[in-house]
């Protein structure tokens, strides 16, 4: 299962926040980079920094093994033994800024501070729940400006919360996305905002060599956008993007055509899933506590958004094949 394919969005509420990525992120081995397939066991989770995950073994440490399985265990202990020395410098930075935040008088610090931490997992809900809108937009901003250093830029994309008569909870329209830019590596290029640099320093700087040995070999991928989504004064949360070869991709739109499409997918909640290969549109439904994926017909949302989604972008996996072919 990869992120896009996620049709079941759990409340943020019922979610632990020891972790520091939403339970509704599809999560996979940070060194083989297997991703955890529906009703396998959950992945472990680097203690120290709290979000790094490995493979698993399905049996409890110190539980007999049967000779079947005893390979797989042994697999599964090595991945995050084999990942340390790779892993520790980012590891302890991230521990410190934990601990850092968990030894502060929160009492004392305004509301969204304080509730910073519910406050990222439903940021990365929303953007999980419009993967392709943003992927196709955040592809577009690259190919307009390249060719370009991507360890000297990154795109951020700003937003702000909307009242909750607005969303009612609902992942895919709880934030209004307000612009996309593309802008300097603050700690590269001086830029007077201490938050954002910050956040490179413990979130970004350290992850470079990982993100670039991911995409190394890929023959779908060119390289490794860093993308800052923030709300406000909040701290920004990061997610690398993959961009998809052809790149530069043809200029297929301008800077008008994919704000306004962002702003009115995002807006009036539509979303795109990913069912056995094949992209569906839809929006999200409440069902109990969950918020789950009903795929709609163009027709269909015609008539209850007034959103015509044909032809509102190229995927880039799609313009890839052709050109390919």
């Amino acid at each position: 299962m990869n992120t896009e394919s996620r049709k079941v969005f759990k409340p943020t509420s019922a979610q632990s926040e020891r972790y520091t990525y939403s339970s509704n992120t599809v999560h996979g081995c940070n060194k083989c980079l297997k991703k955890r397939q529906p009703g396998e066991p959950l992945l472990s989770v680097c203690k120290g920094c709290k979000c790094t995950r490995y493979c698993v073994s399905p049996y409890a440490i110190g539980e007999p093994l049967p000779r079947r399985v005893l390979l797989t265990f042994e697999q599964s202990r090595e991945c995050q033994k084999a990942d340390w020395e790779e892993h520790k410098s980012f590891c302890k930075k991230k521990k410190q800024a934990l601990d850092t935040v968990e030894n502060m008088d929160m009492t004392s610090l305004p509301p969204h501070i304080r509730n910073f931490q519910q406050h990222m997992l439903t940021v990365e809900d929303f953007v999980r729940a419009h993967t392709f809108t943003f992927q196709s937009a955040l592809q577009e901003i690259a190919t307009l400006a390249a060719p370009f250093d991507f360890r000297r830029k990154y795109v951020l994309v700003t937003m702000k919360e909307r009242e909750s008569g607005m969303h009612d909870g609902n992942p895919a329209t709880r934030y209004e996305v307000l612009d996309m830019e593309l802008r300097d590596n603050p700690v590269r290029y001086e830029s007077g905002d201490t938050i954002m640099e910050e956040a490179f320093v413990q979130c970004v700087e350290p992850s470079y060599d990982d993100w670039e040995k991911m995409t190394t070999g890929n023959p779908l991928v060119w390289g490794q956008l860093v993308v800052m989504y923030r709300v406000g004064d909040n701290l920004p949360f990061p997610l690398p993007l993959a961009l998809s070869k052809p790149y530069p991709a043809p200029k297929l739109f301008d800077r008008d055509h994919y704000m306004s499409t962002v702003k009115e997918f995002t807006g009036k909640g539509i979303v795109f899933r990913l069912i056995k290969n094949v992209r569906k549109q839809g929006v999200m439904e409440k069902s109990g506590e969950n918020w789950v994926f009903r795929e709609k017909t163009q027709q269909e949302l015609r008539e209850c958004s007034g959103v015509d989604v044909t032809g509102a972008f190229i995927d880039p996996l799609e313009l890839l094949s052709s050109v390919v072919g």
